[in-house]
């Protein structure tokens, strides 16, 4: 869609949300309230992850490491590949040793 598409959208009178309707009035937010929920559920989840450690196999601890990024999910978006690279790096460590 092109920008004259959005404006021809926005500016249709029978989609344009009725604005007596409370549900569908804006809702404004207060920066300092996300950003204090944001940092909490970032610390949870680090607790999260700290219970987890004792609980999974010892070569994949790495995965409860502050330094993995948890936008969506728990232990990063890609468990998976950090999994195979984990798993990778522990067959050549053998065939090293």
């Amino acid at each position: 869609m092109c920008e004259e598409d959005y404006k021809q959208i926005l500016d249709n009178k029978i989609i344009k949300r009725p604005i007596n309707h409370h549900a569908l009035a804006p809702v404004e937010c207060n920066a300092q309230i996300l950003e204090a929920l944001k940092n909490a559920n970032y610390h949870n989840n680090l607790g999260r992850r700290f219970i987890i450690k004792s609980e999974i196999n010892p070569r994949y601890n790495h995965l409860c490491s502050e330094k993995v990024s948890m936008k969506r999910f728990l232990f990063g978006d890609d468990v998976s590949q950090s999994a195979k690279t984990i798993e990778d790096s522990a067959k050549l460590k053998n065939k090293f040793s």
